[in-house]
């Protein structure tokens, strides 16, 4: 088939596509160009970018990240997402965050080509290479919290090997329940439900033995035996076990079991920084980075320092609260850090706190989530509590 003038469409086609290919290269340069000019500006603002052309990788630590590297929660926990559709080029923008008082702050944004494991290991290398304090200086955290995506954990793995991978609690029960729910798999619909609520008793178990009984039930019960491909699936599931599987998780995760703080953080992102429109490119996406992402948090974190917000002071109270029932007398001092409390149902049943530590042996403090026993210790024992977080 040829066009008018003798040329061929597949002609024509090739010609096109080159073309694009030279603007795009033409543009990509003329980015990486503008980007190196302007790194001297950002390091004036307190922000340190790095970038690399191929893949594309941009690093952005702003004045309030690096300030957040210095926490001690920093080194415990850190979460991590990536979103798209943020500017033109739909280039992948990677949220690392650490929890404090205020509720999240991001350590670092990691802007990448795409989302597999090269461009992911790319931008995580240059940040753990970038010379700064990292992690509360320990350079890596002992935990990140992320959803199941494959290159994702790969990538913090072969960068930073020592630290322990978990999954949102949130989203690994909602994958099971798309799958229960997917025609495909043939799962009567009466049957969802209790199918459900075997692999939840598996996930919320909160003692390995309990963990692994329920999985024995779970692999063994009437329905898993009429679903095979469901029992397939658990055993599949159980051989990561530590990464969902509430039993193996530690104090280390203050009681943080969802990705919440990354989901809100994008919302944010896109709702507030970029105002819902895209980006042009990777320098504007740093551009706001830079100052109206950092506006932002600068504010929100000087409306939490002058008690301008309700939210923390509202549920101490309420913990407070529940632990009136606590008198001081009934505290059994063990040691200078450590207290037993008694159950607010059974007062001949005790709950052992470590203030040091920040734990307590109930259900919500064996996982490092301020309960009502701390609370109370708090109450008749003030000024122990020295690993609260603080954004001083």
């Amino acid at each position: 088939m040829c066009s008018p003038d003798g040329m061929s469409v597949t002609t024509n086609i090739t010609a096109i596509f080159m073309q694009m290919q030279r603007l795009i290269r033409g543009n990509c340069d003329w980015m990486f160009q503008v980007l190196r000019d302007k790194i001297a500006a950002y390091s004036d603002m307190g922000c340190h970018v790095l970038v690399a052309e191929n893949p594309l990788s941009v690093v952005v630590v702003t004045p309030i990240m690096s300030r957040a590297h210095t926490l001690q929660q920093s080194s415990g926990i850190c979460f991590v997402d990536t979103t798209a559709s943020c500017d033109s080029q739909n280039l992948s923008v990677t949220f690392m965050l650490a929890p404090c008082a205020a509720g999240a702050v991001p350590l670092a944004v990691i802007i990448t080509d795409s989302q597999s494991e090269a461009s992911y290991s790319h931008g995580f290398e240059m940040l753990k290479n970038s010379g700064l304090q990292l992690f509360g200086g320990s350079g890596y955290p002992e935990v990140f919290m992320t959803d199941d995506s494959t290159p994702l954990h790969n990538a913090l793995h072969a960068v930073w090997p020592f630290s322990q991978q978990t999954l949102c609690l949130f989203h690994v029960p909602q994958a099971n329940w798309r799958w229960l729910w997917d025609s495909s798999n043939n799962i009567a619909k009466t049957d969802r439900p209790a199918l459900m609520a075997e692999f939840q008793r598996i996930m919320l178990s909160t003692d390995v033995i309990e963990a692994e009984e329920q999985f024995r039930s779970g692999t063994s019960s009437r329905l898993a035996k009429k679903y095979p491909q469901w029992k397939h699936r658990l055993e599949t599931y159980w051989l990561r076990k530590e990464r969902w599987c509430l039993a193996y998780r530690s104090a280390v995760q203050r009681g943080h079991q969802t990705n919440n703080f990354s989901e809100v953080t994008v919302r944010l992102f896109k709702d507030i920084v970029l105002s819902r429109a895209k980006a042009y490119n990777a320098v504007s996406l740093v551009d706001f980075i830079c100052t109206a992402m950092e506006q932002y948090y600068s504010r929100r974190l000087l409306d939490f320092a002058h008690s301008r917000v309700a939210g923390p002071t509202l549920w101490l109270g309420r913990l407070v609260k529940k632990a009136e029932y606590v008198e001081s007398g009934s505290i059994i001092t063990v040691s200078d850090a450590v207290f037993h409390v008694p159950s607010s149902s059974d007062s001949s049943m005790l709950y052992t706190v470590d203030v040091v530590n920040g734990v307590c042996s109930c259900v919500d403090g064996m996982f490092g989530r301020f309960c009502k026993h701390q609370a109370a210790v708090m109450q008749h024992k003030p000024g122990l509590f020295s690993y609260f977080d603080a954004f001083d």
